[in-house]
């Protein structure tokens, strides 16, 4: 069963906050996964993120093991289906994370 973790920060908290999940990403034991890693949805992801958020996996050592996906759209009732083979996603404060949204 795939779990998600939903967490909603500002864009000025993005860099701050990856910082500090990349690291405890990088010691998760993937050893019972189909997959060797993760694959983690970034929504309403710009192009200066991306660039970042990569740097910042490739520092923390887990760009090799796991799968950073970014989509410009934002989170919503309409957009769920981008994260259907996610692990995970990161929203930033303009996504909807309401119930139903959650629930798919």
């Amino acid at each position: 069963m795939m779990q998600r973790c939903v967490a909603s920060i500002s864009r000025g908290q993005s860099l701050s906050m990856a910082r500090r999940w990349l690291p405890a990403l990088a010691q998760r034991d993937f050893a019972t996964a189909q997959r060797k890693g993760m694959r983690i949805g970034f929504f309403s992801a710009h192009n200066y993120e991306i660039g970042a958020m990569k740097a910042l996996a490739d520092h923390a050592g887990i760009a090799k093991d796991n799968e950073l996906v970014f989509f410009s759209n934002r989170l919503t009732q309409q957009t769920t289906q981008l994260a259907e083979n996610c692990d995970g996603v990161c929203i930033f404060v303009n996504d909807v994370a309401d119930a139903t949204v959650l629930r798919r």
